[in-house]
């Protein structure tokens, strides 16, 4: 018998994910002059982004603008579902 070893499939498609919205943020603050204050915002009348929000384990990404509105942290969770552990996925900018 030959066992492969796969990395996480569902850590791997959320960090593709966040980078997507990391791109589509940046991007509204070039159209906009601003980034979003709140991430659903980033849907609009998309049905494309409908679920763009949620992670793979089904868990809705956190997203908080900072104070001076040029900056942000977006993350996942992670498989444990519970923010601030070692497998949260963060980005920010």
């Amino acid at each position: 018998f030959m066992f492969f070893v796969y990395p996480d499939i569902k850590e791997s498609r959320t960090k593709e994910k966040l980078t997507e919205i990391s791109q589509i943020l940046e991007k509204e603050k070039v159209v906009l002059g601003s980034y979003p204050k709140e991430l659903k915002l980033i849907i609009r009348n998309n049905p494309l982004r409908k679920s763009i929000t949620m992670d793979y384990w089904e868990n809705e990404f956190q997203y908080e603008l900072y104070n001076d509105g040029e900056s942000y942290i977006l993350f996942s969770s992670g498989k444990d579902r519970n923010p601030n552990t070692d497998d949260d996925i963060v980005i920010k900018n």
